[in-house]
């Protein structure tokens, strides 16, 4: 019998077994992918995540996640155009290969003494006495586990929430296009506001010699994949003039939309399986190691808390979940006056830091 199980060795679950294994808490990750799995994402770590990250985990991200360039600086761009969007030199965001970067996460967490079974599929949860009992389809048939307590952090479709509630949760769409040219634009990632390409966001990020287009697609906000993607190559035409040549490969994949839960009893959601995904930019990495060092904090306490690991939970990991509502309800209203707005108010603030450190 183990004291923990985290189903899923994405970001949101390696980092929970780490931190499990390295309080002394037995613990299994299982993901139903052989690692390393190929991972479609944007790939980007921001600066705040890999400080995160290496106060976690004690070491910085190793080169061998990343993708070139591996450091880029950051260009925002409002409805109006480049004239009056803002460069932050400053911004160190590292660009990965998403499959290398969960492997080597979850090669920590073995290291800390978690044990990894690959190619393992959740089947069922149930409840029993003292204990959780979960069946799990491996290579050689169907594995029962025994557990004190289960963590699922298999993704934004996750079998473990299906299991709790039933349905699905809401999402977006992110939708990326691979292209050969590269175009004039700098080692940046571009991020572009414009309400009638996207109710969500759209980028540009560079790729080991590709150029990436993506864009956030909600079904019921905004135009569909097509028309967005037209009408946003159309305005890189017109403001970068960028011809998209040479098209490699379009992918795509959803991401959690405000739809914030926190498991029941004995089981609790991580990441993209609990909801907690930033909608206003799409950064889930993050927010999904939040939530996984707010689930180990539940079930290190539990010895000292009243009512269930989850109760526990859902009070540690609410003002993560709050947020998330917050930036969800405020992406729904947003209009694209308030984008210039908020842009601008925050080119201005650039602006005045710069002015504060030229000065010193």
């Amino acid at each position: 019998m183990y004291d923990a199980l985290v189903v899923g060795a994405g970001p949101a679950g390696a980092t929970a077994a780490f931190l499990l294994a390295r309080s002394g808490i037995s613990t299994v990750i299982l993901d139903k992918s052989v690692l390393p799995r190929k991972k479609i994402c944007g790939g980007l770590i921001t600066a705040h995540c890999s400080a995160e990250i290496k106060r976690l985990f004690g070491v910085e991200i190793p080169e061998e996640v990343h993708v070139e360039p591996p450091i880029l600086t950051e260009w925002v761009i409002p409805p109006s155009g480049r004239e009056n969007g803002f460069h932050n030199p400053s911004s160190r965001i590292q660009n990965i290969d998403r499959g290398r970067f969960d492997y080597w996460l979850t090669r920590m967490a073995v290291a800390e003494g978690a044990t990894l079974l690959c190619s393992t599929e959740l089947v069922d949860i149930r409840e029993n006495h003292d204990a959780l009992v979960a069946r799990f389809r491996g290579e050689n048939g169907i594995v029962k586990f025994r557990v004190s307590h289960l963590i699922g952090a298999d993704g934004v479709y996750s079998t473990c929430r299906r299991r709790l509630y039933g349905g699905s949760q809401s999402t977006i769409s992110v939708v990326q296009e691979y292209y050969a040219e590269r175009g004039t634009f700098e080692d940046a990632f571009y991020l572009l506001f414009r309400g009638d390409i996207s109710p969500i966001y759209a980028y540009v990020v560079p790729k080991d010699g590709c150029t990436v287009l993506g864009l956030g697609v909600h079904r019921s906000l905004g135009p569909p994949a097509t028309v967005a993607f037209s009408r946003f190559r159309k305005w890189l035409s017109e403001e970068y003039d960028y011809e998209a040549g040479g098209f490699i490969r379009r992918e795509g994949w959803s991401i959690p939309f405000g739809d914030v839960a926190y498991g029941e009893g004995r089981v609790l959601l991580i990441g993209d399986a609990g909801g907690f995904c930033e909608p206003f930019t799409g950064e889930g990495i993050y927010f999904g190691i939040e939530s996984a060092k707010a689930a180990v904090t539940a079930i290190l306490s539990k010895e000292d808390a009243s009512g269930s690991v989850a109760d526990l939970y859902r009070r540690v990991a609410d003002p993560i979940g709050e947020k998330v509502r917050e930036i969800t309800d405020y992406v729904l209203t947003l209009t694209d006056e308030e984008r210039e707005r908020r842009i601008q108010e925050k080119r201005a603030k650039l602006v005045e830091q710069s002015k504060v450190l030229a000065a010193a």
